[in-house]
């Protein structure tokens, strides 16, 4: 052999003995396994949205002439440039009254529906961190009464399926004269016809997802109020320094950190919330993809790719901010505890004040869907003014027989209605499976990254494990839809699985990871010096010492797949699982069902939630100031 032959046998022999090295950890191996898996999840499913956008779909507008003239055979596969061009250049006329009125194809199907998700993101970033954050501030920094119960209540409209409020705000505010169908409370109590603009588009909505965001700001900010160091507050006041100025200077840049996540987690999950602007009668680019897929099904895909990209975008921003965090010493000063603001018989007026705010949003979304459920019409609040005799019925729920009449429409009621039991049946099989897959790959992801926490390979599963988060919900479903459409598993439990799995990752992984870092690297070692094989270190010590920590993350998903919908809406046709059968009442005009499966899913959600407290002692409120 020549001397360049075995230098390069020399160093091919290096490598080899440096991966069986790193492999023999089995953190590493574990580490390099779960990347691969990640990455080909994550990432296969984008990519099947991008090629889609390329392709003819049958039945569709691009199969007609001009989309054929446009084709290309690449690898024996028919693909075509005609959705993209047909969606930024093309016009369609309309006729508006007498006149014809020209539009690009864009401007409709794209740039408005663009604008309204845009616009609701930033609203319920602002209104989520204004309501949540004021509400956390007085609750860990004030003497407001009645904290116990305002901090538990608080949490109930993000808990509970986000479109809850949204059902809530029609029955409240809907009226026949403005928006058609039954009239809502505020025309039985008050003769009040509220306009269009306070019922439907962009105010309402935006005022739901504040609503329903709050509470991450609630935690984020909260938490670092309630943990925040003394001595620097009470550096401040040694100095003299005036209340409002040391809350500006000192307390807010402290706050950031959480106000900056609560902005990316909010306008992520805003972006591509689907229920709410459904309900609410405003396109965005969610209703507007599920309103093209089935005759624009490429241009639909554009779209995806669109909220797809605004991912990215936030995982970026979110790298860049979180990279750069400041550290705060004091001066002067000495250690303790931060007073409480009293103040004064203010207290009285918020705490009514927010008693007020979270019965309206926390309790009386439950009334409503339990009396929606014993109307004849649901919707209908005349008995308001004309009394409760001869204005209720028990038909929604105990008809025993297929009955046509009545509204019934051939269906059971829901305690007699095997199809509603068989979707809720399905909806626990996803959530249980979910939540074990998603919870066991978190775990060892957290664990992973933590003894692994200088490397580059760590830091890149830890964001490939944190991305489909920040992706909204709908541009995730449709990665899984093209692929499972693909794979030919389309309607079945297993993409379902699949799909939630990758999605419920980050709530396993975030909450593993912050328990393994403040685990002593030293307990492990101690075990391994003994030669305790790695699974017995596993389900002996570290499990055992985070359990509360690793149940949280098997608990979350479970919780959140019960009322998730945008993610699986696509995945599964009505029926599959009980959040899909919704949209199937509502189109039959069957709400009282809808409201009873709607007051199902919110008391089991709060049942399991209450299980878990008082099994595990975790709370989302727990060391803000609800325990």
């Amino acid at each position: 052999m020549t001397t360049a032959e075995v230098r390069k046998v020399s160093e091919f022999r290096k490598t080899w003995n440096r991966f069986r090295t790193y492999i023999t950890k089995p953190q590493n191996a574990i580490l390099l396994m779960l990347g691969i898996i990640l990455t080909i999840s994550t990432l296969f499913p984008m990519y099947t949205i991008v090629r889609d956008t390329i392709r003819l779909h049958p039945g569709s507008i691009d199969t007609q002439e001009n989309a054929l003239d446009s084709k290309v055979e690449i690898l024996g596969k028919e693909l075509t440039t005609y959705n993209w061009t047909n969606l930024f250049k093309d016009t369609i006329t309309t006729r508006v009254g007498r006149e014809r009125v020209t539009r690009s194809v864009a401007s409709i199907y794209l740039w408005t529906p663009l604008l309204n998700s845009v616009l609701i993101s930033i609203f319920a970033c602002f209104g989520a961190i204004l309501y949540g954050g004021i509400f956390a501030y007085l609750v860990t920094r004030t003497n407001l009464k009645f904290k116990k119960y305002l901090s538990s209540i608080f949490i109930f409209p993000y808990i509970m399926p986000q479109w809850t409020l949204a059902v809530m705000w029609q029955n409240l505010f809907n009226s026949n004269i403005v928006t058609g169908g039954s009239d809502g409370i505020f025309v039985a109590l008050f003769g009040l016809y509220m306009p269009k603009w306070w019922c439907e588009g962009i105010f309402p909505v935006s005022v739901v997802l504040t609503i329903h965001y709050a509470p991450f700001a609630y935690i984020l900010i909260g938490g670092i109020f309630r943990n925040m160091d003394a001595n620097l507050e009470e550096a401040a006041t040694i100095l003299n320094t005036p209340r409002w100025k040391t809350f500006l200077r000192v307390t807010l840049p402290l706050v950031k950190p959480a106000i900056l996540s609560t902005i990316l987690l909010v306008f992520s999950s805003a972006m591509g919330s689907y229920p709410i602007p459904h309900y609410l009668k405003l396109t965005t680019l969610s209703t507007q993809y599920v309103g093209m897929s089935s005759n624009r099904a490429g241009q639909a895909s554009i779209l995806a790719v669109i909220m797809m990209l605004f991912g990215f975008l936030i995982l970026i921003v979110n790298q860049r901010t979180t990279s750069g965090r400041k550290n705060f010493v004091t001066v002067t000063g000495k250690s303790g505890q931060s007073s409480l603001v009293n103040l004064g018989a203010a207290k009285y007026v918020l705490s009514v004040l927010f008693v007020l705010l979270t019965l309206f949003t926390g309790i009386l979304p439950i009334i409503l869907f339990a009396i929606e459920t014993f109307l004849p019409n649901p919707g209908d609040y005349s008995f308001i003014t004309h009394g409760i005799a001869g204005h209720t019925t028990t038909k929604w729920w105990l008809t025993a027989e297929n009955v046509t009449e009545n509204g019934m429409y051939g269906q059971k009621g829901i305690l007699y209605n095997t199809d509603i039991w068989n979707a809720f049946a399905g909806t626990f099989f996803v959530a249980i499976c979910c939540a074990l897959a998603a919870g066991t790959i978190g775990t060892l992801i957290g664990y992973c990254v933590s003894k692994n926490r200088r490397s580059k390979w760590a830091s890149y599963v830890n964001n490939m494990a944190f991305l489909p988060y920040l992706m909204p919900s709908l541009a995730v479903g449709v990665a899984f839809f093209i692929f499972g459409s693909s794979a030919g598993i389309y309607n079945t439990f297993l993409l379902l699985i699949l799909a939630g799995t990758v999605k419920y990752i980050p709530f396993a992984s975030r909450s593993a990871l912050n328990s393994m870092m403040q685990l002593s690297g030293e307990i492990e070692e101690a075990a391994i010096i003994q030669d305790i094989p790695w699974w017995q270190r596993m389900t002996r010590i570290i499990i055992p010492i985070q359990k509360t920590s690793i149940i949280s993350g098997f608990l979350l998903p479970f919780m959140t797949c019960l009322r998730e919908l945008t993610l699986f809406m696509l995945l599964c046709g009505q029926g599959k699982i009980i959040t899909t059968m919704l949209g199937y009442f509502d189109e039959m005009g069957l709400y009282a069902f809808s409201s009873g499966i709607n007051l199902i899913l919110i008391i089991l959600i709060l049942v399991f939630n209450t299980l878990v407290n008082k099994l595990t002692g975790a709370s989302i409120d727990s060391g803000i100031g609800g325990d």
